[in-house]
C-alpha cells in the first residue's frame, strides 16, 4: 500500500472515530452549562466543585436519556410510514405500459396470480413492494442489452446470489427491466451476480471468495 493510501485511510478512520462520539456532544454540552449556571446558587455553593459535578453529571444522563428517546421516536415514526407502504395499495397505473415514473406498486399488481414474467419495463423513482420472490438483471434473449439497476435502496428485502442454470419454480421473472432510483420493501430478490448497493442485505456467500480446501484426516486416523 502506498503512503498516500495510507494517509488517506489513517484520516478517514479519524473523521469515523469522531463521528462516533458525535451523539454525546449535545448532552455534555447541555451539561456544561448546566453546572455554570449552577455556581452561581447559594445552595450548591457549600458543596464547592463537587455540587457542580453532580449537576452536570445529573443533567447529562437526563439530556443523554432524552436525545435517545427523540432518535427512537423518529425510528417509529419510520417504522410506521414503512408499515403504511406495505398495507396499502398500488398507485393507478398502466400495465401496458413500458415506463413507470413515481409510481408505487405491489409484486401481486404487477404479476398477478399465475403470472411468472415482468418483461421489458422500465421503473423510474417507483416503489416496488412485496411479499414476494422476484429475479433481477436477466434478459429474454441473449441479443437483448443486460437491464441496468442503478441507486436503488432496500428496506426490509434479502438477497440471493442464485445458479444462473438454476430455475426457480416461486420466483416472478423481470427480464429486461431496469430499476433507477427505485425503493423495494419486503421482498427476496435473487441474482446471478453479486452486486452491491443501500440497504442490500445479502444472506447467501461470495462465491468468488475462495474457500481453503477441507483436509481429510481420515487416512490420518486409519495409519495410527
Amino acid at each position: 500500500m502506498s503512503k498516500a493510501s495510507e494517509f488517506f485511510d489513517r484520516w478517514v478512520s479519524r473523521i469515523a472515530n469522531g463521528l462516533a462520539i458525535w451523539p454525546i456532544i449535545p448532552a455534555g454540552v447541555l451539561a456544561a452549562v448546566a453546572a455554570w449556571l449552577s455556581s452561581s446558587a447559594d445552595s450548591l455553593g457549600q458543596y464547592g466543585a463537587f455540587g457542580w459535578f453532580c449537576v452536570a453529571l445529573f443533567t447529562f444522563f437526563i439530556s443523554a436519556a432524552a436525545l435517545a428517546l427523540l432518535s427512537r421516536t423518529r425510528l417509529w415514526r419510520v417504522e410506521a410510514k414503512v408499515r403504511e407502504k406495505l398495507s396499502g395499495e398500488s398507485s393507478p397505473f398502466d400495465p401496458m405500459a413500458k415506463e413507470y415514473h413515481n409510481k408505487r406498486l405491489f409484486i401481486s399488481d404487477l404479476a398477478p396470480a399465475g403470472r411468472k414474467f415482468v418483461i421489458g419495463k422500465t421503473f423510474h423513482n417507483c416503489e416496488i413492494i412485496g411479499p414476494g420472490t422476484i429475479k433481477l438483471l436477466t434478459r429474454s434473449d441473449a441479443n437483448k442489452p443486460w437491464p441496468v439497476v442503478t441507486n436503488n435502496v432496500m428496506f426490509f428485502t434479502d438477497c440471493i446470489e442464485t445458479d444462473p442454470t438454476a430455475n426457480s419454480e416461486s420466483a416472478i421473472f423481470f427480464p429486461d427491466c431496469s430499476f433507477h432510483g427505485c425503493h423495494f420493501f419486503n421482498l427476496t430478490l435473487m441474482f446471478d451476480e453479486r452486486t452491491d448497493g443501500v440497504g442490500w442485505n445479502w444472506i447467501t456467500r461470495d462465491y468468488r471468495q475462495l474457500s481453503l480446501p477441507q483436509i481429510d484426516h481420515s487416512e490420518d486416523e486409519t495409519e495410527t
